[in-house]
């Protein structure tokens, strides 16, 4: 692969040329510097990006914006910080329409923009697709009125197979970006790739990804357009691998993950230079902006690094600004802010610290308080200070269920809205994060115990948790502790109002404790937040059910099956709806169709073949009672059986069974209290 040297960046600026190069820009998701070889890794995962870097500038010690994917895209093409663009985290986010982005510019001066993204974390529906003719997206979400799930995420081998097609159609000029996506957790890269790194999947992904960065470029040079395109590679952020207690990203403001790769390569730049000032993401754009001669954004916070890479300046940026939010947004616990310089990286966080960057490269050494550096922490706080005065207000989205699901099968925690933030230090908080990730698992999975038993512990360690206290009482209520549940589930409302989930899960709590009037307060404030949850359209429906809408209730109730029409504890939950509305025979039905999903639970069988019995319909149950012929010889059983064949009617029936119970087993104190409530009926009943 060889590049031309055709002249980039002599025109004045904001003189557009006459023939103006291409622009190809690739994002490697998740990829950290150092696991690049131009950046020292000696794996040989990256000898197409290692050749870019012989053949460009390579700046050693590039910053992202944010260590997630779509706040970090948006600081690259918009040359903004996050404060200023507003987007602080993946999916409840996007980009604002009068922010303008690169490919915007690129588009009003004449080029053919097109975009290949890897993943859903970037769809169109983010707003990054701004400026973009052609954006081909890793699944668009769909709305709320299907299950459809799209492409999750896209190998590195189908977005190179769309680049290709995209590419002998695109005419010059163009603006092509591509991302991929593979290096981001779940790593299963294909063979050979796989074989040859059988103990680092990480760098599997990393050498798929080059691999088919190679056919990309090949196929730019066949039609001999590669000597007039230049070539950007970064990414929007990295991985910590478990450096300083983070399994991925997201959490951190260190090196690992945020240290990226940044090599631009192209007609008339340099070839093997390395320009080793600290240097962001936001000067991404400013930089590509000068260097193709076309105005520049007038609102960015990044500076052109033109002039450094001409060789007319030494002079950067003054350093690079970082941050997350994900912590509190995720977990209730401070956000983090991180300003690092050639010398140094500071932390804003509730325990700052500050690192030697030189003399301390894995940021292990916190030199506060026993070294204050008072000017260099001085410098840093009033950097942050300043980029953290321009924040405006962010455009937040709402998530559909379907979208939800994508996201969180791509492994990350989708928050609905902010919350409060605890004192709590993030960067010592790790441990419990994973634990209630474990624990979110086991409500999940009907585990109820097993949350109860992982979040107890750290309740009190986060007591601002919107999501531990929305979990711990799910697990409480999953028990049958409908106090607790409630008291828990409250408290997750009180401080996130807007979570449709958490006011959905309050209000269920309230119909079984009788609180009608706020149930309908909180399931109408759940639907208000959002509809595509199965909890919240049950809501819905019992809501229409009570107020005589019956065409609406049926509505409703078919959406909630057809969010999640294999989930067996939705039909549950929708039996216990019917029941609470007074339609027994609906309330069956629903378990029936629990028990067709999910066969093997003896508790679902029971409750169907109790309900078919308290309905006088004996028949159908019959074969859910042969099933359960083991359990149905037990006290418990034989009691709850007795009950529901009183409520058919049959109370005669029902005495002889507990009868029998006692028969056999005489302390049974609920057979005991059972039996002598329908004796004590049965005779007021005869009087006459």
């Amino acid at each position: 692969m060889g590049v031309a040297a055709v002249c980039v960046g002599c025109p004045a600026a904001h003189e557009v040329p006459d023939h103006p190069p291409n622009l190809l820009i690739v994002t490697i998701d998740t990829l950290r510097a150092d696991h690049v070889g131009a950046y020292g890794s000696a794996s040989g995962a990256t000898p197409t990006l290692d050749r870019l870097a012989e053949e460009g500038v390579l700046f050693e010690q590039t910053m992202g914006a944010t260590p997630i994917t779509l706040p970090s895209h948006a600081s690259l093409f918009s040359g903004q910080h996050p404060p200023k663009h507003g987007v602080r985290h993946n999916a409840i986010y996007r980009v604002k329409q009068e922010s303008i982005l690169l490919a915007e510019r690129l588009a009003e001066a004449g080029y053919h923009t097109a975009a290949l993204v890897g993943a859903v974390v970037l769809a169109r529906e983010t707003g990054i697709d701004q400026g973009f003719q052609t954006f081909v997206d890793g699944g668009a979400a769909q709305q709320a009125t299907t299950t459809t799930v799209q492409i999750v995420e896209r190998s590195a081998g189908e977005v190179t197979e769309l680049a290709l097609d995209v590419i002998d159609e695109l005419p010059e000029p163009f603006a092509l970006w591509i991302h991929y996506y593979d290096p981001h957790l779940v790593w299963q890269a294909p063979e050979p790739f796989k074989s040859r790194f059988p103990d680092d999947p990480y760098s599997a992904e990393i050498a798929y990804v080059d691999h088919s960065l190679t056919r990309v470029l090949d196929a730019i040079d066949a039609q001999q357009r590669l000597e007039r395109t230049l070539l950007v590679l970064t990414s929007d952020h990295g991985e910590s691998l478990g450096e300083h207690g983070e399994p991925s990203h997201s959490y951190t403001v260190y090196d690992a993950a945020l240290h990226v790769p940044l090599i631009i390569a192209g007609p008339g730049l340099p070839k093997g230079q390395r320009i080793s000032n600290v240097v962001g993401l936001v000067d991404v754009a400013p930089t590509l902006l000068e260097l193709l001669g076309l105005p520049e954004l007038a609102d960015a916070d990044g500076v052109s690094l033109a002039p450094m890479i001409r060789g007319e300046s030494d002079t950067g940026p003054a350093g690079a600004y970082s941050e997350t939010l994900a912590t509190q947004l995720d977990y209730g616990l401070p956000p983090l802010f991180s300003w690092r310089t050639s010398t140094h990286r500071f932390v804003e966080a509730p325990t700052p610290e500050l690192y030697d960057s030189q003399e301390d490269p894995r940021e292990l050494d916190n030199l506060l308080p026993s070294t204050p550096l008072s000017e260099v922490v001085g410098e840093a706080r009033a950097s942050i200070g300043r980029i953290r005065s321009e924040e405006r207000a962010g455009e937040g989205r709402v998530v559909n269920e379907v979208e939800r699901q994508q996201l969180e099968s791509l492994g990350y925690v989708v928050p609905e809205v902010a919350m409060i933030a605890a004192p709590e230090d993030p960067t010592e908080s790790f441990r419990w994060i994973e634990t209630i990730d474990q624990a979110e698992l086991h409500v999940v999975a009907g585990r109820y115990p097993q949350a109860i038993e992982l979040l107890e512990p750290i309740r009190e360690k986060l007591p601002n948790s919107a999501r531990l206290q929305g979990l711990l009482g799910r697990a409480f209520a999953g028990i049958g502790d409908v106090q607790r549940g409630y008291r828990f589930i409250s408290r997750a409302v009180e401080l996130n109002p807007r979570s449709g989930d958490d006011l959905a899960a309050l209000a269920i709590l309230e119909l079984q404790m009788g609180a009608f009037d706020a149930a309908a307060k909180h399931f109408e404030q759940a639907f208000e937040q959002t509809r595509a949850r199965p909890h919240i359209q049950m809501g819905a429906m019992w809501l229409a059910w009570r107020r005589g809408d019956r065409e609406a209730a049926d509505a409703f109730e078919a959406r909630a099956i057809e969010l999640d029409p294999t989930n067996w504890r939705n039909r549950r939950l929708l039996a216990a709806f019917w029941s609470q509305l007074g339609d027994p025979r609906r309330a069956a039905s629903h378990l029936e169709a629990a028990v067709r999903i999910a066969p093997d639970l003896p508790d679902l069988r029971r409750d169907v073949a109790l309900s078919w019995i308290a309905l006088g319909d004996r028949e159908r149950a019959a074969p859910h009672l042969e099933i359960l012929a083991d359990e149905v010889d037990t006290p418990s059983f034989r009691n709850s059986m007795a009950m529901a064949i009183a409520v058919s009617g049959d109370i005669p029936r029902a005495i002889e069974i507990l009868e029998a119970v006692l028969a056999s087993h005489p302390g049974d104190a609920v057979a005991k209290q059972y039996l002598a409530s329908l004796e004590k009926r049965l005779a007021v009943e005869s009087r006459p």
